[in-house]
């Protein structure tokens, strides 16, 4: 498992900026229960990104944002 100091943060504005690119993927860290109350719009609850994660492209960035 890779430690933070392989983890690169990126601001707010990059993160959307990829997003509506269409170049990456927004997933909420924390679990389902405790995202959806703040859910930012377009990303997925970790649940979903599970669930989904055999049909993102292999190419898009996996960005995980926490609240």
């Amino acid at each position: 498992m890779a430690g933070k100091e392989n983890v690169e943060r990126i601001s707010p504005e990059a993160a959307k900026s990829e997003v509506e690119a269409g170049k990456a993927v927004m997933v909420c860290a924390y679990d389902d229960e405790h995202c959806k109350s703040m859910q930012i719009e377009g990303t997925l609850l970790r649940g979903d990104f599970v669930n989904k994660l055999s049909d993102i492209p292999k190419d898009k960035e996996i960005i995980f944002y926490c609240n």
